[in-house]
């Protein structure tokens, strides 16, 4: 799998990515393979369910998302990435709620990265970043 780094809309935060992940392009599942010293997981629904459902279920895990973002970055500037893919991916299937990037309030565009699965064709992921360290329940 082949990553490309194709619009760039945000140099300073990319300047940021390199400074503390200079391996990894910014998808969240590359950072578990790169960096797997610094990987960490958090189960944030009843059960260790890993994906939500049900607007409930979002709810849940907005909240739970929340809480740890305010207790780790207490007081600290922090950017909250959200992604939008495209194409063949096996992450390009949408969310049916919400949409991702209604999570990120404020949220712009960061970069466009190209992926390049060979057999599987090319697929975009659209980082958007914002500095606004709590996200938000989207609309159903």
């Amino acid at each position: 799998m082949t990553w490309r780094c194709v619009l760039d809309e945000w140099p300073e935060l990319s300047e940021r990515w390199q400074a503390n992940w200079p391996d990894c392009p910014p998808v969240g599942h590359e950072l578990k393979r790169f960096y797997a010293s610094r990987w960490v997981r958090f189960h944030s629904l009843p059960e260790s369910k890993r994906y939500a459902d049900t607007p409930a279920e979002y709810e849940i895990l907005l909240h739970r998302h929340n809480t740890v973002l305010s207790e780790l970055f207490d007081g600290q500037e922090v950017f909250v990435v959200t992604v939008a893919y495209t194409g063949e991916s096996e992450f390009a299937t949408p969310l049916e709620y919400p949409e991702p990037l209604s999570l990120n309030p404020g949220a712009r565009l960061w970069m466009t990265v190209t992926e390049d699965d060979e057999g599987r064709g090319i697929s975009q992921l659209l980082p958007h970043a914002g500095d606004t360290p709590e996200l938000a329940v989207g609309s159903p």
